[in-house]
């Protein structure tokens, strides 16, 4: 059984600084479907790490963006104990904006699933 401790979502579990932010977009992987686009890359932290582009150029209201990262963070949290030890960047496209929630972490776990394939576990 997992520890409860270890499904909180930290600040360290995050991308902050641009610095993080461009050594994933340097030669990402890529997952994509009509609702995210999942760019990972390996890293010398000790646990996976969440960052999250919502523009409001895609979803336009404050309500549906938060929405759509609290459901990301969520997914995220759920299944870091599973995830290689990689950074992670989500993108949410326009169409996340009104698709249902459980069609989101469908869309999601299915990205988590195939960001496992692509990176050797420890």
């Amino acid at each position: 059984m997992i520890d409860k401790i270890q499904l909180f979502f930290k600040p360290e579990q995050r991308l902050r600084c641009e610095a993080d932010f461009d050594a994933v977009f340097s030669e990402p992987l890529r997952s994509r479907d009509q609702f995210f686009l999942l760019l990972a890359r390996n890293t010398n932290q000790p646990h996976p790490r969440l960052g999250l582009i919502v523009s409001k150029k895609k979803i336009r209201k404050a309500v549906h963006r938060n929405r759509v990262k609290r459901i990301t963070r969520d997914s995220f949290r759920l299944h870091q104990h599973q995830l290689p030890v990689v950074d992670v960047i989500v993108l949410a496209y326009q169409a996340a904006e009104q698709a249902e929630r459980l069609v989101l972490r469908r869309s999601l776990d299915k990205h988590w699933e195939k960001l496992k394939k692509q990176f050797p576990t420890l």
